[in-house]
């Protein structure tokens, strides 16, 4: 803070318990080592210096600070928790570079090949992993091993391409939260990774940039701070059908398709059945719709609201895209669309399933229709008028039925 010091207060008490010197500038972010023996600060320009003091004490172990140009203008550090591997990662606040430390010697490892490009905001490493997660000023979320130097996949543009000022990731390390410059503070599964991913699990909206976000430790709070003067705490696991699992953990939960509706082809008159199976915590609700119009049972229309729908006789109207929607207290999922073509027998005109004498009539009552004459009228080869040759097509069909 404003007042240059670094210090360790007793979170019981919230008693002051020592304060690390050394430092000449503002800081801008703190971590302790995985045993809680050890903490680093960080400051920005122009001294640009992280120190590493022992917790008992505050006596100051080593200390480093980039050279310029390479990662220099410290805003953002973590302390990687694998026992084995004992480093400390920062952010640069005017280049984008991350920088990876030795934590006993205060000597540089490595750079990261890849970066932001601007400023970095955040780091997060994953429980017990040497993988960790950077956020940063060109709106992307980036995945790293400490323990190399390229990005593990895609970034993750987290919040529409503006600034990302916060992540954090559950102490189980199966979810991770970001917090952005467009007023909300996102969730999102770490199974999704890599990018592209899909929409987050869940939104928290603020009237302001958030800033800073994280985790309770049992991982179901999450709590954020924002530039509207709030700080704010959320459910994070949520478990909508109350069966003791959280929603993101029992895949059980939300309405999916294990059979799709199929499109098909059928004769007026005849009937057209559509199937679908679902799962999802029940009860489970149906409603089948055609061209985005719900349909009712109606006698003809049968099973709006089931697995099944049946329209039997069709008509040439029922052709279209029929699909349904399938929902619980968890959500709702659309099916894929299934497209129904009804179809004549050539020749029949009205569409009964078989070319009689009703059909002759009709094209003898039409014959002679010189432009604008359609299949109904009898315009058989689709020239637009209703002449010899489509009496000849007609008395060929003559007797022909719909199998």
């Amino acid at each position: 803070n404003s007042n240059l010091a670094t210090s360790i207060w007793d979170t019981a008490s919230c008693s002051h318990l020592c304060t690390g010197d050394g430092h000449s500038d503002l800081k801008y972010a703190s971590a302790f080592s995985p045993g809680g023996s050890r903490f680093v600060g960080v400051c920005g320009a122009p001294t640009n210096r992280a120190i590493i003091w022992n917790t008992s004490g505050c006596g100051t172990a080593c200390s480093f600070s980039p050279a310029a140009g390479s990662g220099g203008d410290i805003r953002a550090v973590a302390w990687c928790p694998d026992p084995d591997y004992d480093v400390i990662v920062t952010g640069s606040g005017d280049n984008g570079v991350i920088m990876v430390w030795n934590a006993q010697s205060c000597a540089s490892l490595h750079s990261m090949h890849e970066n932001h490009g601007a400023w970095v905001h955040s780091l997060a490493f994953f429980p017990g992993s040497r993988q960790f997660l950077s956020a940063g000023n060109d709106g992307t979320v980036r995945m790293w091993s400490a323990d190399g130097t390229s990005q593990l996949g895609p970034p993750l543009v987290a919040h529409n391409g503006l600034p990302v000022y916060a992540v954090a990731i559950s102490p189980d390390g199966s979810l991770f939260a970001t917090a952005g410059a467009d007023n909300v503070a996102r969730l999102w599964l770490t199974a999704s990774w890599p990018p592209p991913a899909p929409a987050p699990l869940r939104e928290f909206g603020h009237s302001g940039p958030v800033n800073c976000v994280a985790f309770s430790r049992d991982g179901r709070l999450l709590a954020t701070g924002s530039d509207d003067w709030t700080a704010r705490v959320w459910p994070a696991l949520e478990d909508c059908d109350g069966d003791g699992i959280p929603d993101h953990q029992d895949q059980l939960d939300y309405p999916e398709f294990i059979l799709q509706p199929a499109s098909q082809t059928s004769c007026a008159g005849g009937d057209a059945d559509f199937f679908v199976q679902a799962q999802g915590a029940p009860p489970l609700d149906y409603q089948w719709t055609k061209d985005d119009v719900v349909l009712v049972d109606d006698g003809r229309i049968v099973g709006s609201n089931t697995p099944h729908l049946r329209i039997d006789p069709m008509r040439p109207s029922d052709a279209g895209d029929y699909r349904i929607s399938v929902g619980n207290v968890c959500g709702a999922m659309s099916s894929s669309i299934a497209r129904l073509t009804v179809i004549c027998i050539t020749a029949d005109l009205n569409c009964d399933r078989t070319v009689d004498l009703t059909d002759l009539a009709t094209l003898l009552a039409r014959f002679g229709t010189a432009s604008g004459a359609t299949l109904a009228d009898g315009d058989l080869d689709g020239d637009g008028d209703v002449d010899l040759i489509d009496r000849t097509m007609l008395l060929g069909n003559f007797g022909a039925m719909c199998p």
